[in-house]
């Protein structure tokens, strides 16, 4: 793993996503915001034979906070895909590369890519957007 290494991570943290291509990096970290909502960091290097570019934005979740979660959560539980009687979180969130991380802020199901375009508004889909736009601009 690269910079976004989970086990690096604080407790209100959690790896959301990375990559590792031939000319870049990039990672996006979730943080958990007290007293509520998200905010996703991104971090990218672009490689270029006499220099690196080096881009860190912060994308924050404000206003009515959680809609996303709750909604995916929601289609989730209706087909018995989440939560039980004994957790009503179980089958919810997990680090995306290693199974057996259980602390931090671990991803969870909404935050999945697939689910960017019903939410373009929402922080995480803006910055997976970022990710693109820049990768094609330069």
């Amino acid at each position: 793993m690269w910079a976004g290494c989970s086990e690096d991570l604080g407790d209100s943290q959690g790896l959301i996503q990375e990559e590792v291509a031939e000319d870049y990096v990039y990672s996006i970290v979730k943080t958990l915001k007290d007293p509520t909502g998200v905010q996703y960091t991104l971090t990218y290097q672009k490689f270029f034979p006499e220099f690196i570019l080096n881009i860190q934005a912060f994308f924050d979740e404000i206003g009515r906070t959680g809609m996303r979660d709750t909604l995916v959560y929601a289609m989730y539980g209706k087909q018995g895909l989440v939560g039980n009687d004994k957790d009503p979180l179980a089958g919810w969130s997990e680090d995306p590369y290693d199974k057996t991380i259980r602390t931090g802020a671990l991803m969870n199901l909404s935050e999945q890519e697939r689910f960017d375009d019903h939410f373009p508004g929402f922080p995480l889909s803006m910055c997976r957007e970022f990710v693109r736009a820049v990768n094609l601009m330069i």
